[in-house]
């Protein structure tokens, strides 16, 4: 059964390190949310920059977000802290969440919140799958509106870092490097 608001697309997740964070166990993160969400094991393909792309099932990926938050908090614990940018768009063409996952909110987000290890954008389209509050588990309260720019196009998105309240956040964006 497809959740509400998934229209038959599928969630494309982009995954990188932020900043100076150690990368080898990322993989190893991936799989301990991909077990912890309850997902068969999906195929993180690289891309340019260090990035990891998904396609998840939209029947179960809604439990991917705190899957991942609560994976990664088991890795700092015991190895190198890690910090990771997510982006999740619905759609055929995983682009968007890649040119998402480099967007300057998600640098902005970690870099003015140290303690928090994750943040995490969902494009206009994936919102309603993740943000219905019978079907996800996050909560719209936890999410913060976003405007993203690149050279390709002007969008909305929603912010989400767990344990941390988006208050001076830049409302609009530019790619960094």
């Amino acid at each position: 059964m497809t959740p509400t608001g998934a229209t038959g697309r599928l969630p494309c997740v982009a995954v990188a390190v932020h900043g100076h964070s150690p990368g080898d166990h990322l993989m190893a993160v991936l799989a301990d949310a991909e077990h912890t969400a309850r997902l068969d094991h999906a195929d993180w393909w690289p891309q340019p920059d260090g990035v990891r792309l998904a396609v998840l099932p939209p029947a179960s990926a809604d439990r991917f977000p705190r899957a991942l938050d609560t994976a990664l908090g088991r890795h700092n614990t015991e190895h190198p802290r890690l910090r990771l940018r997510v982006a999740i768009h619905l759609d055929r063409a995983p682009a968007a969440a890649v040119r998402l996952v480099g967007s300057r909110s998600l640098h902005d987000a970690l870099d003015e919140a140290p303690d928090t290890n994750l943040a995490l954008l969902l494009s206009d389209s994936a919102a309603p799958l993740y943000s219905l509050p019978r079907h996800s588990a996050l909560q719209p309260d936890e999410l913060h509106e976003v405007v993203t720019r690149d050279r390709h196009a002007v969008t909305g998105a929603w912010l989400w870092t767990p344990a941390w309240t988006a208050t001076t956040l830049s409302t609009s964006d530019g790619r960094r490097n």
